[in-house]
């Protein structure tokens, strides 16, 4: 097998951990085990935050767990997170609640099923703290945007949407990222990418592969993880990551580090700890 897969000893709980993104010798990730009260519209679990801990390259262990501040994270879902290259500026998503300096962020709206819109927002990390927190501005109430991915070089943004324009349940989406710091249009990445599944939690190596989750495309369950080079604008053939990586199950957000040869991702295969 090309890939050796473990659980992260000791660290998982009964609840949800998934999108974990290694930066600076620290991994983030989306957590539901703070045990909030409340519960969401997906499942009875407590809503999500985003968390850090410091990572051991040698253990492949998390350890020093914090939650980051209520700039970011609010009493509703937080989603997964991605970083500009020069570590000043994080991506995340979450529910569209009132937060600092958040577009449409004053209407908590939810659907028949219960569910908010999810948006994507923009932080400045200030004093060794993520603050300044932005809506970005193709957010809307009538559709969802999540699962942020920033280019090694920092001049895209990959993300999942379910937009006017979308072929399937969700697809993966880019806008240019400018140098004055404003956006371009969101653009489709097309029909050799998305399906009429989903496509989801899309990340971008430093080899300019792009690996994402889908239930779309030819696997061997539900959400299976999936990887495609571009080169000179083109996308070369999608390749099936297969097992031990991929299961019947759910198995989804996948991150790798290109030089140390080590990565992460979520799944809710048996064995785990529980939920994802």
């Amino acid at each position: 097998p090309k890939f050796k897969v473990a659980p992260i000893e000791g660290f998982n709980s009964k609840y949800s951990e998934f999108g974990p993104v290694l930066f600076q010798s620290q991994v983030y990730y989306v957590s539901a085990r703070s045990g909030k009260s409340r519960s969401y519209g997906w499942n009875e679990e407590p809503y999500l935050d985003i968390y850090v801990s410091d990572y051991d390259a040698a253990s492949g262990g998390l350890s020093n767990e914090s939650v980051l501040s209520n700039s970011v994270n609010t009493k509703y879902n937080e989603g997964t997170v991605s970083f500009s290259p020069d570590g000043k500026t994080m991506y995340f998503s979450g529910e569209s609640y009132e937060r600092e300096g958040g577009l449409f962020s004053k209407k908590f709206k939810k659907d028949q099923e219960g569910k908010s819109t999810i948006n994507l927002y923009s932080a400045t990390l200030l004093n060794g703290e993520w603050g300044n927190v932005q809506g970005l501005p193709f957010n809307s109430d009538d559709h969802n945007t999540s699962g942020p991915a920033v280019s090694p070089d920092g001049k895209r943004l990959y993300f999942s949407s379910d937009m006017e324009g979308t072929i399937g349940a969700s697809d993966l989406w880019y806008v240019t990222i400018n140098e004055d710091g404003s956006y371009g249009d969101p653009v489709n990445l097309g029909k050799k990418i998305n399906t009429e599944g989903s496509e989801m939690f899309p990340y971008i190596s430093s080899k300019n592969i792009m690996y994402f989750s889908s239930n779309g495309h030819p696997g061997l369950g539900m959400m299976d993880i999936f990887s495609v080079k571009e080169e000179n604008g083109q996308f070369n053939t999608i390749i099936n990551l297969g097992t031990p990586i991929n299961t019947g199950k759910d198995d989804f957000s996948f991150t790798i580090d290109e030089e140390g040869q080590k990565g992460f991702f979520a799944s809710n295969r048996d064995g785990g700890a529980g939920s994802d």
